[in-house]
């Protein structure tokens, strides 16, 4: 198994391409999840629904600080901001 540091010298932008299909796979499973009721914000259910697609581990856990930039805006936040 390639190592991170292995990929990085193959190909220095690995780690903001990762960061990037993490999201966009985020972004998609949060708007299922909303459309079946279901919250959006569950770290645990994301990961859950990674290792099912088969996708490699996000983190162990959910640091605040990198979890926080995936966390779904409220619908209250999103209406307000556009009004």
């Amino acid at each position: 198994m390639a190592r991170s540091k292995d990929l990085e010298q193959q190909n220095a932008n690995i780690q903001s391409q990762l960061r990037a299909q993490l999201q966009a796979q985020l972004q998609e499973w949060q708007q299922q999840r909303v459309a079946l009721g279901e919250d959006p914000n569950d770290w645990n259910a994301f990961r859950e629904h990674l290792a099912t697609i088969g996708a490699p581990e996000a983190t162990i856990g959910a640091p605040e600080e990198q979890f926080e930039d995936f966390r779904m805006e409220e619908p209250s936040t999103q209406a307000a901001r556009s009004a």
